[in-house]
């Protein structure tokens, strides 16, 4: 099985602007907050990075776009492949699957969390084998996130239609019905330790 193509980069202060057209700054220049600058700019620099390498195209030559619900992907030469960004603190990412289908990626901290507060977006087992082993809350929130992704709904919809059960992620609600459309009856997934953060990836199986 081939696994997914991933770009890892530290977030810090934004630096040149060669690779961005004219349509990627004008995105840039709408965000306010420098954080969130910070943040979109890193990201859609692993985003360059990582599909140059692939395409072999250079970075200048792709754009990093949403889609009309805001689903990022890249552009290049009249192509376009699907694409998976998160953030998370000091830490950005891409992860590209190696036969260019619905691919997820998301990134967690592993911070003290209050899994109380986490009861609406978790089903009765999960919620219970976090509360035994807390350190097991963020594979499970990872892989929500990152499968959501994959089916393009992120969390518009409710993260209990992701269910993470032993080796396995099974979808209910509006989840199922976008894997349905998508052409996904079984996910696959890995999950990444990068210093102090969790990753998780989710691809369709072939």
């Amino acid at each position: 099985m081939k696994l997914p193509k991933i770009k890892l980069l530290n977030i810090k202060e934004v630096g040149d602007f060669s690779c961005f057209s004219d349509r990627e700054m004008e995105i840039f220049n709408s965000f306010k907050v420098e954080k969130r600058r910070r943040e979109w700019y890193w990201s859609r620099i692993a985003a360059k990075q990582l599909v140059g390498k692939i395409t072999k195209q250079e970075m200048k030559d792709i754009e990093i776009l949403n889609d009309h619900n805001r689903v990022p992907y890249a552009f290049f030469r009249g192509g376009k492949i699907p694409i998976s960004i998160s953030h998370r603190c000091e830490l950005c990412g891409c992860a590209v699957d190696s036969n260019l289908g619905p691919i997820g990626i998301d990134i967690e901290k592993k911070e003290k969390k209050e899994i109380t507060l986490f009861s609406d977006y978790l089903n009765n087992s999960e919620y219970n084998l976090c509360l035994r082993k807390p350190d097991l809350f963020y594979d499970i929130w990872t892989l929500k996130e990152a499968s959501l992704k994959m089916l393009r709904l992120g969390l518009s919809v409710n993260a209990k239609d992701a269910h993470i059960e032993k080796n396995e992620i099974r979808f209910y609600g509006k989840a199922l019905e976008k894997a349905k459309i998508l052409g996904i009856e079984n996910t696959a997934f890995e999950l990444k330790e990068e210093g102090e953060y969790r990753i998780a990836l989710t691809w369709k199986k072939a």
